[in-house]
């Protein structure tokens, strides 16, 4: 008799009567050969063998939001979503899609974008592909070239113009080896020197890693020898033949991690520890995958040929005119009167991709200037700093002095807060490169580096010729400055 067999044979035994020592000898003797198997739970192991083992539910992740997914439940069961290839949008394994009935067993999943098919390979080791409207599995080829005695356990490639590779398990050793689809002539590329690699993924830079569940951990493997490199355990106990996949797009390692008796879990596999994070639970059964989506592909375009470097944006720079002395502070609270230094930009020929202002001027207390550059029109408009120092809105803000020149733009690595604070009293913020920043003040301190690009990034370039001006505030009495001079730059990248 096969395992399904006995199996029942003794099931109905220990139903209906105490079993005696031969036949519990016996069952033990089986569910010890099967605790770590590379083919398809038979429908009797886990309540004679993992009888604690229960399907209860795990969290389960948010409304999908990724690519189309697909997965072969190859459980047996009555039911709908039993023997049946299903489909889900990413991560939400949870709430997948019967598509069709499918009563074989397919050992290894991976899907084609360029020629929108699914490729699967069954325990008879016949690769062919799934109809992916009604879950029917059509052999092509019968592989040819596998040692005696190994079993199927994934199939893997980066896109159709790469290897195909096919990997298999005997129960002692695994191996990899490359697949003509045309003529299913498997070869060797080499042992991987671990006893149940269940299935392999590839990413779309062509590395390759495999979930071995004898160890239950996740292995780097060398393409070129079939060697497999520990990385670390999953942290769950896996058994049976079971799926794993790349989402090309995003380059997440996903996993169906099958534990016996229906329970499984779609997790994502930290490709650095190997530990498994679940973020959905599968309805009941025992999954093979595969996953949509293509590597994402950058277009640089460059006028005089591709020099292996990106375009670097086109610029316009304006001087500033109306510069002077920044009216002085009424209270600490009502600032003075505003200087209003204007910028005429023109020739941005497309949409706006940067800004950057340099600024010199005095001022013996920093934390009373505030610095606002705006659009033509007024808008949109930000702050480049303000109250710098002050961390509660009574505070009269840093003491240091402003001078310059400062360059002001998203690519500086000067923070302007931590810069003020280093350089204490009566003595000049040193001239640089500074970050713009949040205004101080505030109930919740200040000083986060903002963005010019979040607020003038994308504008127009109608929107971005003509007057854009720089306002200067006092926000204190007694101590002054002005500024003495003042450059913008518009930055944009050619149409």
């Amino acid at each position: 008799m096969g395992y399904r067999t006995i199996g029942s044979f003794l099931l109905a035994t220990l139903a209906f009567a105490a079993p005696d020592a031969s036949a519990q000898a016996s069952l033990s003797s089986m569910c010890a050969a099967l605790s770590n198997s590379a083919l398809r739970e038979p429908d009797w192991y886990a309540q004679a063998c993992r009888p604690s083992l229960h399907a209860n539910p795990l969290p389960t992740a948010p409304v999908g939001l990724g690519n189309l997914a697909y997965q072969f439940n190859m459980r047996a069961g009555d039911g709908p979503t039993f023997d049946s290839l299903q489909s889900f949008i990413l991560p939400d394994a949870a709430t997948a899609t019967v598509i069709g009935p499918q009563t074989g067993n397919i050992y290894g999943l991976e899907y084609d974008d360029a020629t929108a098919t699914l490729w699967g390979v069954d325990d008879l080791l016949q690769l062919g592909t799934l109809d992916t409207t009604t879950g029917a599995f059509t052999p092509s080829v019968t592989i040819t070239g596998t040692g005696t005695g190994e079993n199927p356990t994934g199939i893997t490639f980066v896109d159709p113009a790469s290897a195909f590779y096919l990997s298999t398990a005997d129960g002692t050793d695994s191996f990899l080896y490359t697949l003509d689809t045309n003529t299913g002539a498997a070869t060797l590329v080499g042992p991987m020197g671990v006893a149940l690699m269940i299935d392999i993924a590839i990413n779309a830079q062509g590395e390759m890693y495999g979930h071995d569940i004898d160890t239950d951990s996740i292995y780097s493997i060398d393409t070129s020898t079939g060697a497999a490199t520990l990385i670390g355990p999953t942290g769950f106990a896996a058994n049976f033949a079971q799926g794993m996949e790349f989402d090309k797009t995003t380059g997440v390692l996903y996993a169906w991690l099958y534990q016996g008796g229906g329970v499984n879990t779609f997790a994502t596999i930290d490709l650095a520890t190997g530990a498994a994070t679940s973020v959905a639970t599968p309805l009941a059964g025992e999954y093979e995958g595969a996953i949509t989506g293509s590597p994402p592909v950058i277009d640089l375009i460059f006028e005089n040929g591709f020099d292996g470097a990106p375009p670097e944006p086109s610029s316009v720079q304006a001087t500033g005119t109306g510069t002077g002395s920044i009216p002085d502070g009424v209270t600490c609270g009502t600032p003075g009167e505003l200087l209003t230094v204007s910028f005429d930009v023109s020739g941005v020929t497309s949409d706006v991709s940067g800004v950057r202002v340099n600024v010199t001027g005095t001022h013996t207390w920093v934390g009373d200037v505030a610095l606002t550059l705006a659009a033509p029109g007024g808008s949109p408009s930000m702050l480049l700093f303000a109250k710098t120092g002050s961390t509660t809105p009574a505070g009269v803000g840093d003491s240091s002095d402003f001078a310059g020149p400062y360059d002001f733009a998203d690519d500086a690595t000067g923070d302007w807060w931590a810069q003020a604070s280093a350089t204490g009293a009566t003595a000049p913020i040193p001239a640089g490169a500074y970050r713009t920043s949040q205004t101080g003040g505030t109930a919740t301190g200040g000083g986060t580096p903002t963005s010019l690009a979040a607020t003038f990034g994308a504008l127009p370039a109608a929107a971005a010729n003509g007057t854009w001006t720089l306002t200067a505030t006092d926000q204190c009495p007694a101590d002054t400055g002005s500024i003495d001079a003042a450059t913008l730059t518009v930055e944009f990248f050619e149409p």
